[in-house]
């Protein structure tokens, strides 16, 4: 099972470069509904890697059938609980002397935690409170369809908060989502995988986070369209020049 989701993980990662790459055709051509369905397929995709991430995690060798039950305890489970589970299993039995079940189940394993493993796990759940739920609830809207008008659980009425998201979702929001997600990913494989691993690196990790923030914010991405459009047209206006030389 783990290969294969290496693999759905692996031809995810290779679509979402290609969707990037259009993604940049379509604004540097001006083309808008094609950069709304490109970055609207690119946020999707961003949902459907942080799930199969999960999955490729949950099958590694460190973890057993009633792990995958502690992380995964029923269908109806949301993603974003799925990995809260993973954070809490892995720091349980990364820190606790006496890992068990009723530990996690009632978040005793967090008063053994010291001062600092507390703060990485408070960090690490604040994005997943933020970050990864963003990417997992414009997943779900877009996958239902609802490219243009979002609406509550029920469908009773406008969800106006995740509309006013997507209409203003852009291409450096949903790459930043992605690659603040891939970092999120890499910090509880790390617990997960390697403890030492995980507190060796963690610092490195959260202002990695930060400093992907700060790159995709929407000044730069306003600047970025304007120096794709610039290029694209003055490669345009030198095709045409040269043509007409002929």
């Amino acid at each position: 099972m783990y290969k294969k989701h290496c693999d759905n993980l692996k031809f995810l990662t290779y679509s979402l470069k290609e969707l990037e790459k259009q993604t940049k055709n379509s604004l540097k051509t001006e083309n808008e509904l094609a950069t709304t369905l490109n970055t609207n397929l690119h946020s999707f995709l961003t949902g459907a890697w942080i799930e199969v991430s999960l999955y490729k995690l949950i099958y590694e060798n460190k973890f057993d059938s009633i792990d995958r039950e502690i992380i995964i305890p029923n269908s109806n489970t949301s993603l974003e609980r799925k990995w809260k589970n993973a954070l809490d299993l892995a720091f349980s039995k990364a820190f606790s002397d006496n890992f068990s079940l009723q530990e996690i189940n009632s978040t005793i394993f967090l008063s053994k935690l010291t001062d600092t493993q507390l703060q990485w796990y408070t960090n690490i759940q604040d994005f997943i409170n933020n970050d990864l739920k963003d990417v997992v609830s414009l997943r779900n809207k877009i996958a239902h369809g609802q490219w243009k008008h979002t609406f509550n659980s029920n469908m009773s009425r406008v969800n106006i908060d995740l509309q006013r998201e997507i209409k203003n979702n852009h291409y450096f929001i949903s790459k930043r989502r992605l690659e603040t997600v891939k970092v999120l990913v890499n910090m509880i494989n790390d617990i997960s995988m390697s403890p030492k691993t995980f507190a060796r690196d963690f610092d490195k990790h959260y202002h990695e986070i930060l400093i992907i923030k700060d790159r995709y914010n929407d000044i730069a991405f306003k600047e970025n369209v304007e120096n794709m459009k610039a290029k694209f047209n003055r490669a345009v206006a030198w095709e045409t020049h040269n043509r007409n030389r002929k």
